[in-house]
């Protein structure tokens, strides 16, 4: 059973994928329902748990599916992991070493916690980029198709280009960014 499934996304099969929050993984269904497979880390009795290498997750919160690649908001890591379609990983991306936070700007939430670190949701750009949503910091990261630091793109408030807790993301084919925040 799933525990709290926070991400979607849908190939052009009609596979679903979903990271299961609260399990440590991902897991991908058929158009009919059937599970096809679940990625991460688990123990000798089999159950998903958290972890930290390749292809282990803790608390992973988005998925996204290109042509070619699979992108998962790791979240507890701090890192997005970008694997193959195989589910062969590729590399990660560490948004703190990537995009460092500049002194004094990170996102301040009355009702922070731990919950508010690290990314959150990811999305692809028709041109291969990938845009992940930085939620406690407010922002989004825009990564080339090797996974190099493009942009940050917004900061906290209310006002147009600005950002409160960021969770949602999608690329339109025109690349046109939406995000999905509570402000």
């Amino acid at each position: 059973a799933f525990k709290k499934p926070t991400g979607l996304a849908v190939d052009e099969a009609a596979n679903l994928y979903v990271a299961d929050r609260d399990n440590n993984r991902v897991v991908v269904l058929s158009s009919a329902g059937a599970v096809l497979r679940s990625l991460g880390r688990t123990n000798p009795q089999g159950r998903f748990i958290p972890g930290n290498g390749a292809a282990a997750f803790n608390k992973p919160t988005g998925v996204a599916v290109s042509p070619s690649r699979i992108a998962v908001a790791d979240r507890n890591n701090g890192r997005v992991q970008v694997f193959d379609r195989g589910f062969s990983f590729l590399f990660d991306i560490k948004l703190d070493q990537a995009a460092p936070v500049p002194s004094g700007t990170s996102g301040s939430h009355e009702d922070d916690d731990d919950e508010d670190s690290g990314p959150f949701a990811v999305a692809w750009g028709p041109d291969g980029a990938l845009y992940a949503t930085d939620e406690g910091n407010d922002r989004v990261l825009v990564f080339d198709a090797q996974g190099a630091f493009v942009v940050s793109l917004g900061s906290e408030g209310a006002a147009l280009g600005q950002f409160q807790l960021p969770k949602g993301a999608a690329v339109s084919a025109l690349s046109y960014l939406y995000v999905a925040d509570r402000a």
